[in-house]
């Protein structure tokens, strides 16, 4: 594994990146310890060999660069300071929801559900979509099929409130390019968590994910799942 080195400052408990430093009072400098910071699972007796200022770190979530694709810009550099600055509780705890929605199983079908408890499986016929030879769509009662056409679940289509943008031109599927890569970063991390919460609940099932645009019946970037 090649290991990616970062320098850090060090200045009391405090761990400033270089960017940050600022001179003290009086044009004196901080006194400061290079910290040796590797990118990855590595080895602790590699890190034994590397000094008492070596560490591992690990990055998760969502990559920090599309916050440059963001309208309502603040200036942060990070997810938290973000969300901390422009994001209610309530908002932030409706989001997360979106990430464990309830499933319903009929017929040998797995399908998500806003709210179970509301679901009536008399308004939701047993029967998918695929495309024929000619590549016209027809009717199928495949499972694969039902599951696939059930779930789909359109992104782009889903929020009915956008950041106000008016200098940005379409790019793909009436989004602006900024934001047909935020609803397809948006969809992926759906993806990500929805299937964790699938084999929570059917540990013996494996489930396959499709994200892409204009899928089946609906536009923008949809995102789906069915059984393998």
């Amino acid at each position: 594994m090649v290991a990616h080195f970062m320098v850090l400052r060090h200045h009391g408990s405090k761990l400033l990146n270089g960017s940050q430093i600022r001179p003290l009072v009086g044009g004196a400098l901080e006194r400061t310890t290079e910290l040796k910071v590797i990118e990855g699972n590595t080895p602790q007796s590699v890190l034994d060999d590397l000094g008492d200022q070596a560490m591992n770190i690990f990055k998760r979530g969502l990559p920090k660069n599309l916050m440059r694709g963001f309208v309502s810009d603040i200036g942060a550099s990070e997810f938290f300071t973000y969300v901390e600055n422009t994001v209610t509780l309530e908002k932030a705890l409706a989001s997360i929801a979106l990430l464990s929605p309830d499933f319903v199983e009929k017929d040998g079908c797995i399908f998500w559900s806003a709210n179970a408890d509301e679901y009536d499986p008399r308004k939701y016929p047993m029967h998918g979509l695929k495309k024929d030879a000619r590549g016209q769509y027809v009717a199928s009662q495949e499972r694969a099929d039902i599951e696939r056409y059930r779930n789909n679940f359109s992104v782009s289509q889903f929020f009915s409130r956008w950041e106000d943008s008016p200098e940005r031109p379409v790019f793909c599927i009436g989004l602006s390019k900024e934001d047909y890569e935020l609803c397809h970063a948006f969809a992926a991390r759906i993806a990500k968590h929805w299937n964790s919460e699938l084999l929570e609940c059917f540990p013996e099932k494996r489930f396959l994910f499709e994200v892409t645009d204009n899928l089946l019946d609906e536009y923008g970037v949809c995102i789906t799942f069915w059984q393998a």
